[in-house]
């Protein structure tokens, strides 16, 4: 659409894979392509809104072991799940619920323990997912955990990944203010822009490696993402492609030095 219009630049569309597990296509992405000036993500944003920054991420395993006991003993040693739930409230009362864009959370995605109906578990794992700020580096969530956590002998825990946070530069305005005035020519809304609590995975690793102004854009309402109630209607597909054509065409004018 953009180029039957008269956009006079040239358009990468990468359908990149691995974007929920290690970001596999874009890592090959940032090696083997050359740099472009800006980058658009494709993910939900209420078809209206713009998002420019979003959390970084990091993954981590945490073991426990101790002494298995008959069920009807538990006075006999530590219980791995009794261990677990002590880590738990620990991690609540440090990270709260972590609700706001410069907070850090800290989510159990995976708890896994026990292999017997009548014995005390001697092990338990889980699986903790941090989200941090801008103003948070991965090192420093990894060691706010690990002063949690503290020096228990029972623990085992591992960095399984990491991806910094990312925030658009909006001291370069083009790619921003390009979408929003087609935004708000397309669906006559004047949009918002985004700071969300997860990861944006892919546009955090490219706008680092790269060094260029990234944005987020697409239909799709992105509260939902993840759950069984995420759809998208053929109506508003329609509407964000229209607008990323319009604002394809702004950042091809801004090019030739026109406003």
């Amino acid at each position: 659409m953009a180029h039957r219009s008269g956009f006079p630049g040239k358009v990468v569309f990468a359908g990149a894979v691995g974007e929920e597990s290690r970001s596999k296509g874009i890592y090959s992405i940032s090696r083997e392509l050359q740099a472009t000036d800006f980058a658009v993500f494709g993910e939900p944003s209420n078809t209206k809104d713009i998002t420019v920054g979003y959390k970084g991420r990091l993954l981590v395993s945490v073991s426990v072991d101790t002494e298995a006991h008959h069920a009807s003993a538990p006075w006999l040693g530590r219980n791995a799940v009794d261990v677990v739930y002590d880590i738990l409230g620990r991690l609540r009362g440090e990270f709260g619920n972590g609700s706001q864009f410069r907070d850090t959370s800290c989510s159990v995605t995976r708890l896994s323990a026990g292999t017997a109906h009548n014995v005390t578990p001697s092990s338990a794992r889980m699986l903790l997912d941090l989200r941090f700020p801008p103003s948070v580096t991965a090192a420093e969530a990894m060691e706010r955990l690990r002063g949690v956590l503290g020096g228990d002998g029972s623990l085992r825990v591992r960095k399984l990944s990491s991806v910094e946070a990312y925030v658009s530069d909006m001291k370069s305005p083009p790619l921003v203010a390009s979408f929003r005035r087609a935004i708000e020519s397309v669906t006559g809304s004047r949009p918002s822009l985004l700071f969300k609590s997860g990861s944006g995975g892919d546009m955090n690793i490219l706008g680092r490696l790269w060094g260029i102004p990234c944005i987020t854009y697409g239909p799709g309402d992105p509260q939902m993402s993840h759950t069984r109630l995420e759809w998208v209607s053929a109506g508003d597909v329609e509407k964000a492609a229209s607008v990323t054509a319009e604002a394809l065409l702004g950042l091809g004018n801004v090019s030739r030095g026109g406003d």
